[in-house]
């Protein structure tokens, strides 16, 4: 199996925190993408998606970018307000990474950017 370079945005979510130890065990050099810094065995890059600031390492040399974050669909109510919340946090984070790509010149062979996760129970299984 091929060392792929991997960063995960959202890796601090219930999905993004087993993603990275799957990965890693699978002998994958794993980078995390966070908001807030924090303690972790994974490098960790900071950006802030909604003021569209990444830090410009993070990008580089990566083979896979994997994109969870956005806002917690299960968190409140869907309004309409967090509905547009629940898009914008999605689309603008996808794009906000696309860019720091563009600019480090540099252009990773998968890239993933995942809206939802949903689990209906074992119906039909």
């Amino acid at each position: 199996m091929k060392r792929e370079s991997v960063l995960i945005a959202g890796a601090n979510g219930l999905i993004g925190t087993e993603l990275c130890e799957m990965l890693s065990r699978r002998g994958h050099d794993v980078s995390r993408l966070v908001r807030r810094p924090d303690e972790s065995q994974f490098t960790t890059y900071l950006w802030a998606p909604y003021k569209e600031r990444i830090d410009p390492e993070a990008v580089k040399g990566k083979s896979v970018i994997i994109n969870l974050s956005g806002a917690n669909i299960g968190s409140r109510r869907w309004t309409k307000s967090f509905k547009r919340e629940i898009l914008e946090s999605r689309t603008r984070s996808a794009a906000v990474l696309r860019r720091a790509v563009e600019e480090a010149g540099g252009r990773p062979h998968t890239f993933i950017s995942a809206a939802g996760i949903t689990f209906s129970g074992k119906k039909g299984v």
